[in-house]
């Protein structure tokens, strides 16, 4: 059972992009998140008829699954699996039968209150952001958004684009902000080619270079002005604007399609 719906969940757009990724939910997560979600989807994917085909109710399902994880990922981020994962799985069991066939989402509104408070406070909900936290929403944003990993078998890496370096050594009072979403990007990382500690004037390699034009969107002639603490908040109208926009964008497109 778990193999053929696994297969209907994998032929999705969103985990097919969240697999070019090698994200995995466990990893992104949590043990007890991708247990709730395996568990979950199994008793959906019951209830539905146990479909393998592309009919409407498979791609019932499909959404259910997205609009699950995009509630499991804002719960994790909001910090609502503290405590006993197992009583919050077995409630979550409970209550699935009075579930719909199609599942309720996250409410845009606070998805957006979530996005901003983070890019402007460098917090959620009024405590302070650290890249654990940021690491599934950067991942959801780029498989929502459907851009696909490299095609190769690269290490991913998370990357801040000002070096954490220039934070420590700076006077800055929250250093947090090197750890908010518009800092952060996904790379792939070859061997002996890694961005690292490296401001983006400092980067002469040209697979790098292309890597961060497609990955995080900064073009190669704003390298000099994106190197500089100075200019730390035009970097954070010019990434922190995009992600908020364009992920609620695609995620409404995902929902009413």
């Amino acid at each position: 059972d778990i193999n053929l719906f696994s297969k209907i969940i994998l032929s999705f757009d969103y985990f097919k992009y969240l697999k070019s990724w090698q994200g995995s939910i466990m990893n992104l997560l949590s043990d007890a998140i991708a247990l709730n979600f395996l568990l979950l989807s199994y008793e959906d994917w019951k209830r539905k008829g146990s479909p393998i085909g592309n009919d409407k109710t498979a791609r019932m399902f499909q959404k259910n699954c997205y609009i699950l994880l995009d509630k499991l990922i804002f719960e994790y981020v909001t910090k609502q699996w503290r405590g006993s994962s197992d009583s919050k799985i077995a409630q979550n069991l409970k209550s699935f039968a009075s579930e719909s066939e199609m599942y309720t989402p996250i409410q845009e509104e606070k998805w957006k209150l979530l996005l901003k408070e983070i890019n402007d406070s460098n917090s959620i909900e009024t405590e302070k952001i650290n890249q654990g936290l940021m690491t599934p929403i950067l991942y959801h944003f780029y498989c929502t958004r459907k851009i696909q990993g490299p095609d190769t078998d690269e290490t991913i890496e998370i990357d801040h684009i000002i070096p954490q370096s220039l934070f420590t050594s700076s006077s800055i009072k929250d250093k947090t902000i090197q750890n908010s979403l518009f800092n952060l990007a996904l790379l792939p990382k070859k061997e002996n080619i890694s961005k690292s500690n490296k401001r983006l004037v400092e980067i002469t390699d040209q697979w790098l270079k292309d890597q961060i034009k497609k990955y995080a969107f900064i073009e190669e002639k704003d390298y000099a002005k994106f190197s500089d603490l100075a200019n730390l908040d035009k970097l954070k109208a010019h990434r922190g604007s995009f992600f908020t926009k364009n992920f609620i964008e695609d995620r409404n497109n995902i929902l009413v399609n």
